[in-house]
């Protein structure tokens, strides 16, 4: 566009030819412009065209801004472990008010990549365990599983390590959910 040039920018929603808004910009040195604005109380949530008399065209979204009501979060292992040793993840359901989230449901699935130490190779990528276990009343939970040494490899003998990743998706009695993840080593000799 040409500098200090009038122009007027419309925004509609992607299904109706209604304009919701209009606003009249003038270009600067550049031949660019800003403005702003302001969709209507109850507005339609979803794709929002923007025109700026036929010459240029923007989509935005739209969506309904829900404050979280609660986060939920895992501690990270304070020992160092080794295959063999069980592997006890917890975490902990918190509203943002500051309480416990008592009788919340949290799934969970664990993956183990492994690797040679001595080769420093990738030795591949599996899923270990999945489940969903339920918050008690202080708001915590915990996964526990044993950390095994990958038996299908062609490294017998060799220093093996794994990183455990593990997902959580935690939802409040409310329906509100959240998700979160860590990820946790383990070796055959402590990293």
């Amino acid at each position: 566009m040409t500098p200090d040039k009038e122009v007027l920018v419309t925004i509609r929603h992607q299904s109706d030819d209604k304009v919701t808004d209009s606003i009249k910009v003038v270009t600067n040195a550049y031949g660019s412009a800003a403005g702003a604005f302001t969709l209507p109380e109850g507005s339609k949530n979803g794709i929002y065209i923007i025109e700026a008399e036929y010459v240029a065209t923007a989509r935005v979204r739209v969506e309904e801004y829900k404050r979280p009501n609660f986060t939920v979060s895992l501690q990270p292992v304070a020992e160092a472990l080794c295959y063999g040793d069980a592997i006890k993840q917890g975490g902990q359901l918190r509203s943002y008010a500051g309480f416990s989230v008592a009788g919340g449901e949290v799934w969970y699935r664990v993956n183990r990549t492994t690797y040679c130490r001595t080769h420093g190779s990738y030795l591949g990528r599996s899923e270990v365990l999945e489940g969903t276990v339920l918050t008690d009343a202080d708001g915590h939970f915990d996964i526990v599983f044993p950390a095994e040494r990958p038996k299908d490899t062609a490294h017998g003998e060799d220093l093996l390590y794994s990183t455990y990743d593990i997902s959580v998706r935690a939802t409040d009695p409310q329906g509100e959910s959240h998700e979160t993840s860590i990820t946790v080593p383990v070796a055959d000799i402590p990293i």
